[in-house]
């Protein structure tokens, strides 16, 4: 190998290592914001009584973040999704690789489109730009 395709090969090892850094932070903030505004059910806002046993969270927990794959499962818990195990899968992106951030619950969508009052309509949008605004400013206190 010649000094300038050393030279060539270190230069793109360098951009993709920025670029994999920011790309993974952006994920996992897009993922944080996302789990955290979506609404939780809350009975006592709704004109109609729940369902015989309805506990709220279901929609929360069902978030799932993977790489090069849709997660189509589905959980009955109503535990917040597990950070770890978001930062677990996103340290393991590569530049050529497609972060997956996914909700398979049925209703998700009429969430998302304001049918909950606890949560803005497009809130899932709203979490993808606010998370573009933090990764920026993460990236740019890195640099200093």
């Amino acid at each position: 190998m010649t000094v300038d395709e050393q030279i060539k090969a270190a230069y793109k090892k360098k951009v993709e290592g920025s670029l994999e850094k920011a790309v993974r932070i952006y994920a996992l903030q897009a993922y944080t914001n996302i789990v955290i505004s979506t609404p939780v059910g809350n009975p006592d806002l709704w004109k109609s009584d729940p369902p015989p046993g309805y506990v709220g969270g279901r929609a929360r927990a069902n978030w799932n973040i993977d790489i090069n794959t849709v997660d189509l499962s589905v959980t009955e818990s109503t535990d917040a999704p597990d950070t770890v195990q978001a930062i677990n899968v996103t340290a393991k992106y590569k530049v050529k690789d497609t972060i997956y951030i996914s909700n398979n619950l049925p209703y998700i969508q009429r969430l998302n489109e304001g049918w909950s009052s606890q949560a803005p309509e497009n809130f899932v949008d709203k979490g993808l730009m606010l998370a573009s605004r933090q990764a920026k400013q993460i990236i740019a206190r890195e640099l200093k």
